[in-house]
């Protein structure tokens, strides 16, 4: 009736009022009707019932509506520390991204300074073969050819 009557919002958020609170919350994310989603994110209550209702009309406040208060107060409590962790949560996720992010940064800075380093090396064992070939070329140079006689002298 409520489609019909154009409201299908409302329609939607009836269809599934038999579910769990958790269940009606993830329905409204997947249709994202992110207030509803909001409403449904607490803990459930107790029904409380038309005699206790009658009695708490009249004045009468029995021990089971103590109990149900202090219920109460203790799953809002529970929803604002579970609130307050969701924030810490939030907080330390960024920060382990924000750390990983400055590590693979770093990783990446020391690979290429070792490749640098390992092409400082390269260079620098090249320069050792050219100045000992270089040498040993020297020394060739300097000395007299073996298979070389010497002129003879008058």
């Amino acid at each position: 009736m409520l489609e019909r009557a154009g409201h299908h919002q409302e329609a939607e958020r009836w269809k599934h009022g038999h579910l769990t609170l958790k269940e009606q919350r993830e329905k409204a994310l997947e249709r994202n009707d992110l207030d509803y989603a909001q409403a449904c994110d607490h803990e459930p209550s107790r029904h409380k019932g038309a005699e206790l209702c009658q009695m708490e009309k009249r004045g009468l406040v029995p021990d089971i509506t103590e109990r149900r208060e202090q219920e109460t107060q203790a799953a809002t409590a529970r929803t604002a520390e579970l609130e307050k962790l969701k924030i810490e949560l939030e907080a330390t996720s960024k920060e382990l991204e924000r750390e990983e992010k400055q590590r693979q940064r770093a990783a990446h800075l020391a690979a290429t300074l070792y490749d640098r380093g390992d092409m400082v090396s390269q260079q620098q064992d090249a320069n050792r073969d050219h100045a000992n070939r270089q040498a040993l070329l020297n020394k060739n140079h300097n000395q007299p050819r073996r298979d070389h006689k010497p002129d003879k002298q008058p």
